[in-house]
């Protein structure tokens, strides 16, 4: 019978599927002992100089692993291994290999510290944007699967493991990668909120208080610690770097991935908190105006801070080495995008965030409506102001998004009068806020409808939006 030494030594020599299964198996009849064995056998190229040689020991080790039951595998081989592997993040020649180790010990009793271990080496230390990109690829999902199925061991540091993982992989813009880099900061903006993560929902000014407060009152500031940045201000910034989204899948793509794929994903992500909801709503908002001046990182800061209605935010970055897949932005992008994220976004906004854009957010909508109604001079002298595709596609969105917005403002508006009649009854003045759904459509709908030749009143001219009964200012309900 073959030794384990023969094994591995024909593989290494000469690798293929059926030299590996014969190692794999003849670990797997041996349980944990044979695996001991084999870390043995390898010894010699596992710490060669030579990069090809040690690529294929690790690799090899890692098929093995991830062909093997973990769940029985003692606890100090457990730890022996992730240790090894931890240490081997940063041999780059091996990450690939290096990370598919990882992710199989993730199914192995995995103690607390080593699955932070591996959290922290692969997010701080190892350079992960200078792989290419099946390697990210490989870290993403390392990440993803980390968080997933020992976020109970990473939950005291969440909001740690939420910026690094942004500042490692911020910039990210292959397809594939990006859908799995959204995907990471979605789940960890959900657990750091789910749990009140100290760090995540304040603001830098409330920070720099604090930490005054604290040396005050003779305590250590605790606003110094990596956990206690401004986690929810960090990650909304790197998000809106990416809007919008300008892709087109390469011909015969056989992973299929859309611009609406990309666009959907990182308005989830952007749902993950409902401390997005008020900078969300001023970002997108200034979407709906065509900006004349590029904005910058600085300005997004300080809208994250004031939610001043409308400021214009940063455009998106692009990142030299990933240009080809994931296109620069538009210079003059369609308003549809950024109606479509309003009306994702919508349940998230409460009433103090509608209240501060309802007037000049309605009165965008309107706009928007009226160049529908209204084509380009240049377009209708030529006859050429027929419907396309894109504006089929723009009057759609403006629909969703009022609905969505009318939906939210309906609900907000009956809280307020719920709440103005709980007062009454227990005889407390209060005057109810004026109601926002008026302030939101009235402009929009009233873009829909012309007056009538025959008297007072209007009447529908097209049906623009879908939405009817519509009512103009000072007129009645038209069918």
């Amino acid at each position: 019978m073959a030794t384990i030494d023969t094994l591995t030594a024909a593989h290494l020599s000469s690798p293929s599927p059926s030299s590996l299964t014969a190692v794999a198996d003849h670990v797997i009849r041996g349980d944990h002992a044979a695996l001991q064995q084999l870390v043995g056998a390898l010894g010699p190229q596992l710490t060669s100089t030579d990069e090809r040689e040690r690529s294929q020991a690790t690799l090899l080790l890692a098929d093995v692993l991830s062909r093997m039951a973990l769940s029985e595998l003692p606890a100090d081989s457990v730890a022996h291994l992730a240790d090894f592997f931890c240490n081997r993040l940063t041999d780059y020649p091996c990450a690939a290999a290096v990370m598919r180790g990882l992710l199989a010990l993730l199914s192995s009793p995995l103690q607390a510290e080593h699955a932070l271990r591996i959290g922290t080496t692969l997010l701080e230390e190892c350079d992960v944007r200078s792989l290419v990109q099946a390697e990210r690829h490989a870290a993403l999902t390392l990440a993803n699967e980390l968080v997933r199925a020992h976020w109970a061991a990473l939950s005291s540091s969440g909001v740690r493991m939420l910026l690094s993982a942004l500042r490692a992989l911020d910039g990210e813009k292959d397809p594939r990668n990006l859908l799995l880099y959204l995907q990471l900061l979605r789940t960890l903006c959900q657990r750091c909120e789910e749990q009140r993560a100290p760090g995540f929902d304040v603001t830098a000014n409330q920070l720099e208080t604090d930490a005054v407060h604290s040396s005050m009152q003779s305590r250590a500031p605790q606003a110094a610690t990596l956990c206690e940045q401004v986690a929810a201000e960090e990650v909304f910034e790197a998000l809106a770097l990416y809007f919008p989204i300008a892709f087109t899948p390469p011909p015969n793509d056989p992973h299929r991935i859309t611009e609406q794929h990309l666009l959907q994903a990182l308005l989830r992500t952007l749902r993950a908190s409902r401390f997005f909801g008020p900078p969300a709503l001023t970002f997108f908002g200034s979407k709906l105006h065509a900006a004349e001046e590029q904005p910058t990182k600085m300005q997004a800061r300080a809208t994250f801070a004031s939610h001043t209605p409308f400021d214009p935010l940063p455009s998106p970055r692009t990142s030299p080495h990933l240009a080809p897949h994931l296109a620069p932005p538009r210079t003059s992008p369609s308003p549809a995008q950024a109606l479509q994220a309003i009306a994702v976004l919508a349940p998230t906004f409460d009433a103090a965030t509608l209240a501060a854009h309802a007037q000049r957010l309605g009165a965008a909508l309107g706009a928007e409506v009226a160049s529908l109604a209204s084509p380009p001079p240049l377009a209708a002298a030529l006859g050429l102001a027929g419907p396309d595709a894109s504006e089929a596609a723009l009057r759609d969105a403006i629909a969703a998004c009022l609905a969505a917005l009318a939906t939210a403002a309906a609900a907000a508006d009956r809280a307020a009068a719920g709440r103005a009649a709980a007062a009454a009854d227990g005889d407390v003045a209060a005057s109810p806020p004026p109601p926002l759904l008026p302030t939101l459509v009235t402009d929009a709908v009233s873009a829909c409808v012309a007056p009538s030749p025959r008297g007072p009143g209007a009447e529908v001219t097209a049906p623009l939006l879908g939405l009817h009964p519509c009512v103009a200012r000072g007129g009645n309900p038209v069918s």
